[in-house]
This record gives structure tokens, sequence and C-alpha cells, in this order.
């Protein structure tokens, strides 16, 4: 989404951009889209590590190699470290023609490896991803990052000059939301609690299942409608728990149609809760739908939804449903902040004050050369 929103919003002020990425997926009308060539065998879409990212990576340099040669662009913006360390290997192969990289930081390396369970109880191999992630921080000629987490990690863990670093929020599109456009058959007198995204253990799936299961043990008057993969799993843990009355279980949809299903919803959960210092790209999808937001009490859910929020304590999925029991019983309060959350978005968080932003970091690195 960060990828997509920056892109759209170069487009109006005349950036012309080429994005290179992956095989899997699907391209978008209006990003020009060059992709690697498939692997055999590999289909993941979701987030993690990955045997097969190695290759796609080697992959995907050459891919960036061609279209150097062919298009001859200006700047190079690499997002995460792979996309940074991809970049600054075609800044060698291409050094006469002294094209800056930007690095685009969406987290820790290592925090999102570990968040994933990567590297087991190998203390030496966390070592050696902690080099080279520090190597990396080392490569670009300007970062920006998509949360102030982000941005302390550059500074106080890997040492980056603050100078060349640029606090670039994640931006959130406006959902006009219409009921009833998504042909859902839901239960009639019950808050909608939605959450949408990937469906894994890193996006807080441990604790979305805590909330569904205290919920249904309380009572409480409320449907689940999960917008997510793999959907296999949460229709497992329904079936098991015999929660298929109080849950909807919808899977992968295009984002162009988030709003359909953000319409139906009362209230947005978000139970993610990562040290690896990414911002949380579904909190700006659900109060660009003005839906009051239940979410952990972190930095980074702070930092976004800031009064808008309704926050319980890190790792306590009971306290997320005291927040969502709350609501029920006052919706009104709950209209008032998901207002004030859409109107914090067009505030803080417009993907054309980051594309002025992140063009002029262009600028600045075009500058140093």
């Amino acid at each position: 989404m960060r990828i997509s929103g920056i892109i759209r919003a170069l487009n109006t002020i005349h950036v012309d951009n080429i994005l290179c990425t992956y095989n899997l997926g699907r391209d978008i009308d209006g990003i020009n889209t060059f992709r690697t060539a498939a692997i055999p065998g590999y289909s993941r879409l979701e987030a993690g590590p990955s045997a097969y990212k190695y290759l796609a990576d080697v992959l995907l340099f050459f891919k960036v190699c061609s279209i150097i040669l062919r298009k001859r662009p200006n700047v190079i913006h690499g997002h995460l470290h792979e996309g940074a360390l991809i970049g600054w290997l075609a800044c060698l192969v291409f050094f006469w023609r002294r094209i800056p990289l930007v690095f685009d930081v969406q987290g820790s390396l290592v925090g999102e490896l570990e968040s994933h369970s990567y590297f087991g109880k190998s203390r030496f191999l966390k070592r050696i991803f902690w080099t080279i992630e520090y190597l990396i921080t080392k490569m670009p000629d300007r970062f920006v990052c998509s949360s102030e987490n982000s941005v302390r990690v550059l500074r106080d863990v890997f040492r980056v000059n603050e100078n060349l670093i640029t606090l670039i929020n994640d931006g959130a599109d406006i959902f006009e939301t219409v009921v009833g456009t998504a042909g859902l058959s839901l239960p009639v007198g019950k808050t909608i609690c939605i959450y949408t995204g990937a469906l894994l253990e890193t996006k807080g799936l441990s604790y979305l299942f805590e909330v569904i299961l205290e919920a249904k043990r309380r009572g409480l008057a409320c449907h689940f409608l999960i917008v997510g993969y793999p959907e296999r799993v949460m229709k497992e843990f329904c079936e098991n728990n015999g929660l298929l009355d109080s849950c909807t279980v919808v899977g992968r949809i295009p984002y162009e149609k988030l709003g359909e299903y953000l319409g139906h919803a009362d209230i947005a959960i978000e139970p993610k809760l990562s040290d690896s210092g990414e911002a949380s790209g579904k909190l700006l999808n659900y109060m660009g739908a003005g839906l009051p937001v239940v979410c952990f009490d972190t930095t980074s859910n702070r930092q976004i939804a800031g009064d808008a929020g309704y926050y319980g304590a890190p790792g306590s999925g009971v306290e997320l449903v005291d927040r969502i029991e709350a609501l029920i019983k006052e919706p009104g309060d709950g209209y008032e902040h998901g207002a004030a959350g859409r109107a914090r978005v067009r505030e803080l968080f417009s993907w054309d004050k980051a594309a002025e932003r992140i063009f002029s970091v262009y600028e600045s690195s075009l500058a140093l050369r």
C-alpha cells in the first residue's frame, strides 16, 4: 500500500516512476510495473522469510539493471532492506552514472525476522543478519522512514546521521464507504468488528483469537468480520471453537474494494504487537473509513491514531475486549472518535503531502552528485 500510494501521489506532480518487483502479485492501473521471471514452486504472497526469496532477489537485481539500461532513472528508491541492497549493487554496476539511492525504511530487518522466529536460538545467525543490516544502513544517500520507531532504530542503533533521515508517514485514502455493496450477509442488531490483513502470528493472530474468544465468553452483541488470508487458519479456528455464528471470514480482496467491506463495520481491530519498528497501514485505512480503532498502546499506534484510538495494554487481548465492550455500550463515542480519526488522516497522513516530502528528498539526493 505504501509503494502504491507513493507512486500514485508522485504521478500527480509529474514524477515518472518505474516499479521493479517480483513476479507474484497483480499490476495496478497507473503504475508502470516490470516483474521478474517466475520461480517454479514459489507462489507465497504473505509476508515472511522464505528460501525462495534469495533467488527472487537475484532475479530482481538483474531486472533492475536491465531497466536502468533502458530507462536511465535519476534516482533509485529502494523499499525495505533487500530493496536498498539491490539498489546499491545496481548503483555500483552503473557507477559512472552516479545514481543516488534512497532507502525507504519500514522497520528493522532483524526485528522483522525475529518476529517470524527465523533465528530460532541461534545467536550467531542473528549476529550475521545484524551485521548485514548495519552494512545496508551505510549504503544509501538518504533515508525515508515510515515511523518514528524506524527513525530511532537508524539513529540510535545503527548510528545513521540524523540529517540524512526524513520521517514520511504512510498515507491513507479516504474511503467512501457504502454499506451493502460488498454483498455480505451479516447479522442485524449486532456491532460489527472488522479485521483486515494477513492472518499471521506476526500480525497479532493469537491476540485476535483471544479477542474473539473473550467476546464470545462475555456474550457481547458483536460479530467479527475477518477480511484476510490465509483464511484457512481462521476458518479452522472458528470451527474448532464453535464460533461459526460469531465470525464471517472473507479471503483476500483487491485493495480497491476495501472500502466496501469497511462500510459494514462499526469498530476496527488492530491486534499487532511488534518491535520491528514497522508502522501499521491498516490503522490508517480504518481511520480513513471513519471507524473507531481498538489497538495496543504502542508508540507506533499512538503516533498514527493519537486521541482517535482506543488502547489496551500491550499483549492483553482482554483489554482490547474491554474497549470493544465500552464502544458497544456507547456507540456515539465511537462515531466521534471515528470522525476525529478521519480528520487526522486528512491533516497528517495525506499521500499528496508524503509525495511532496519524498520529492524534496530526491532533489537533495541529486544535489549531492
